[in-house]
């Protein structure tokens, strides 16, 4: 990760939120398409970052929303939760 990423990852979730884990990941959108993001782990919370300054938060979800974590491939996770 850029050395700027953490401190517009501070601003863009604000000081309360404790993260115990930022993660650089691709993500999958159309085909074979991908696109950069962080995956930034809170205590009880999971937000899906853009992986670039300014950051802004793509989604987020309660760990208890997920249904579904499946591995196809070694390095390929997919996960489903409920939309509200």
């Amino acid at each position: 990760m850029k050395a700027s990423y953490p401190n517009s990852i501070r601003q863009c979730l604000g000081r309360k939120v404790k993260l115990t884990l930022k993660v650089l990941v691709k993500v999958e959108t159309r085909g074979d398409k991908t696109e950069n993001r962080v995956l930034a782990f809170a205590s009880c919370r999971l937000f899906v970052l853009t992986a670039k300054v300014p950051t802004r938060v793509d989604q987020h979800f309660h760990y208890l929303d997920i249904q579904g974590i499946e591995s196809r491939k070694p390095n390929q996770v997919s996960t489903s939760s409920e939309h509200k």
